[in-house]
């Protein structure tokens, strides 16, 4: 499939639930990590929080003229929120984080980087991140590090930490995948 190629125009989708106290931080490091060059957007997706998750983004919104915000009516899960935020994306190109902040921001400039170094930026390519140092118990390491093997093992596609939130694609490919449309996360 083709696609644009990168053309410094970038929509950042950040699917949250329940971050009030982790998004502020989130939204100022975007602002603080990407270059002035970019062309940006941050569109954050509130999942319908239980906390002030919604009035601290509605009060962030007079703080950085970049963010947008949308709002699920009920809790459909990350997926959902992810598939929102692209759908409503103003840019040919989508970067998305975690919305609690285990993803750093400054990660995104690299993940440019790999992409403008790929020898045909019309291939609809996906940039991921790979969580190196993960502060989770063993179990959940092991039983995350034997999902990825299987799921490598049949699509083959050389990507050791499908779970890692930070990636970087092209918008209208994604849009043209089919979608889990069940609830997740």
């Amino acid at each position: 499939m083709q696609t644009t190629p990168f053309n410094h125009q970038l929509s950042i989708v950040i699917p949250v639930h329940d971050e009030q106290d982790c998004i502020p931080l989130l939204v100022k490091a975007i602002d603080d990590a990407l270059p002035s060059v970019l062309n940006y957007e941050i569109l954050v997706v509130d999942d319908c929080s239980q906390d002030n998750t919604w009035q601290t983004l509605v009060k962030l919104t007079q703080q950085y003229s970049r963010l947008r915000i949308l709002q699920h009516t009920h809790n459909a899960g990350q997926s959902a929120a992810v598939i929102t935020g692209v759908k409503a994306a103003r840019h040919p190109w989508i970067a998305t984080l975690d919305g609690d902040g285990q993803n750093n921001p400054a990660d995104i400039p690299k993940l440019i980087d790999t992409l403008l170094q790929q020898p045909n930026q019309q291939k609809a390519y996906v940039i991921a991140g790979h969580r190196v140092s993960r502060p989770y118990s063993w179990l959940k390491k092991l039983s995350s590090r034997i999902a990825n093997k299987v799921r490598g093992y049949i699509l083959k596609d050389n990507c050791p930490d499908s779970g890692c939130g930070i990636k970087l694609f092209p918008r209208n490919p994604f849009l043209a995948l089919p979608h889990f449309n069940h609830i997740h996360r």
